[in-house]
């Protein structure tokens, strides 16, 4: 995915905008997150990835809170 490509490359995910990122690539595959529980999903596998990139401890550090407060206001 080329959001975790950009992860990788900058060692940083502070101008990372999913939202964005997501419903760009809807408009090359329509229908790509359709419900609260796929764009969840998304979120979450983004998490992962840039957790495993960029060497986040654990999911002790409230990261996910802000996520989904953010999932939640999309």
């Amino acid at each position: 995915m080329l959001l975790l490509l950009q992860v990788e490359k900058y060692r940083s995910a502070s101008e990372i905008r999913v939202r964005d990122i997501l419903m760009d690539m809807r408009h090359y595959r329509m229908g790509l997150v359709q419900t609260f529980d796929q764009l969840r999903f998304s979120y979450l596998a983004i998490i992962e990835g840039v957790r495993r990139i960029i060497h986040i401890p654990s999911r002790d550090s409230g990261y996910e809170n802000s996520v989904e407060a953010s999932v939640a206001a999309a």
